[in-house]
């Protein structure tokens, strides 16, 4: 039954005296407070869905903005005449650490 439907019902026993003012008014409230609530939660659930999405979005970028930071402090200056910094590779780390231990 439709909203209309059931607040034409309503009137109805208005009219005929069967709801004084005061039921009648808190009837059609209850009614559409109601139907409303019940065509809010799927949009709710779906707005928790993206909002949990979106605070999993956020993290993972805060985590990644974290690791570009610490990063840098792992990083070594290269030789050369443009003197960039990079991330050591595996077998100058171990060269490294082959030379640090003779």
């Amino acid at each position: 039954m439709s909203i209309a439907e059931e607040l034409e019902q309503l009137i109805a026993l208005r009219v005929q005296g069967m709801l004084s003012e005061d039921e009648f008014n808190q009837a059609k409230h209850e009614l559409l407070t109601r139907r409303s609530d019940r065509q809010l939660a799927p949009r709710s659930d779906a707005l928790s869905k993206q909002e949990e999405y979106l605070r999993w979005q956020h993290e993972l970028a805060q985590l990644e903005r974290d690791w570009k930071r610490e990063q840098e402090g792992y990083k070594v200056k290269e030789r050369g005449p443009y003197g960039g910094r990079s991330l050591p590779t595996k077998e100058s780390s171990l060269l490294c650490g082959g030379i640090t231990i003779l």
